[in-house]
């Protein structure tokens, strides 16, 4: 409805074609809920489409009407109340794919970047946004490391534990 319409046979034919020559590939998507115009049919087909496309991460948030956009002239405008209802249940289905994608990440390593003396990210979170993983022991803030993840804290967050140090330097070159 935002003047931005892809098909979503070639949506899907492009996730299904990143996630087999990239299979570690981690994808993410925003979604507007309650955008003027919108039908029930609409919403049931975006729930569908997010199920189907299973995200790793999905932000989410309700149309707010902003003077001066194109969108603000738009009718029939949505009630807050059928806008929070179909955030709820948007989440809900999102966060049962995360949950299900966070709990085969259990048991794996993937390189940790610290960034509280507890607490620190995998290469598939984004910081603020995409849950955290949270360690068992202090560490240095910056510090880099193999970290393995041993549980789900929640649906977003993960518990690991160090395995081993990450070089960022250079091997020793050999001579010939």
């Amino acid at each position: 409805a935002l003047m931005r319409r892809p098909k979503f046979k070639a949506t899907e034919r492009l996730v299904e074609n990143l996630r087999e020559k990239i299979p570690e590939i981690v994808l993410r998507t925003s979604v507007i809920v309650g955008f003027p115009g919108e039908k029930t049919k609409h919403f049931d087909k975006l729930l569908k489409d997010v199920e189907r496309l299973k995200f790793d991460w999905l932000g989410a948030f309700t149309y707010s009407p902003e003077k001066g956009t194109l969108a603000y002239s738009i009718t029939p405008k949505i009630s807050s109340q059928v806008k929070k209802k179909g955030y709820r249940q948007l989440m809900k289905l999102q966060q049962s794919i995360t949950l299900k994608l966070n709990q085969k990440r259990v048991n794996k390593t993937y390189p940790l970047l610290v960034d509280r003396e507890k607490e620190g990210h995998c290469q598939f979170q984004a910081p603020e946004i995409d849950g955290k993983t949270l360690l068992q022991e202090k560490y240095l803030v910056g510090e880099i490391f193999r970290g393995r993840i041993l549980a789900v804290s929640n649906v977003y967050d993960l518990i690991g534990k160090k395995v081993n140090h990450i070089s960022l330097t250079a091997p020793p070159s050999h001579p010939r």
